[in-house]
């Protein structure tokens, strides 16, 4: 069920801010999965991501409207550590950053918790995620 950080230490990662072992487990995941499994679209990344995201248990939503757009994925840990993810395949992480704040996609949760925003890049021939990450 995702709820024992030893079997899943994503979630100790995410709860603990831990972002180097957050890129980490998320590259290795990304690396294991057969290339012919891999769509040209971003949307297949987000899939994979969310699904991952969502097997620690914590709350996690994909697609979540906002006055200004949509949130790729949000996860909120039970120690009030709020994840903003904004992926993008082949483009740029710092565009995907940029989006978040240009959209203010973090306004409703200022208040709730510490907030973490972070842009993604998947790079489809190197099968890498790259990150920029930012502490608001």
């Amino acid at each position: 069920r995702g709820e024992d950080s030893e079997i899943n230490p994503i979630r100790k990662a995410l709860e603990n801010v831990d972002l180097e072992e957050i890129e980490y487990m998320i590259n290795r995941l990304l690396e294991n999965i057969p290339y012919d499994l891999y769509g040209s679209e971003e949307k297949s990344i987000k899939s994979f991501l969310y699904v991952y995201l969502y097997s620690t248990g914590f709350e996690c939503n994909a697609e979540l409207h906002t006055k200004l757009g949509r949130i790729d994925i949000m996860v909120r840990t039970p120690n009030g550590k709020i994840y903003i993810f904004e992926v993008k395949v082949g483009k740029d992480e710092e565009k995907a950053i940029e989006q978040i704040r240009d959209r203010e996609y973090y306004g409703k949760y200022a208040l709730e918790g510490e907030v973490i925003i972070c842009g993604m890049n998947f790079d489809m021939k190197k099968r890498k995620m790259n990150y920029r990450w930012e502490k608001l």
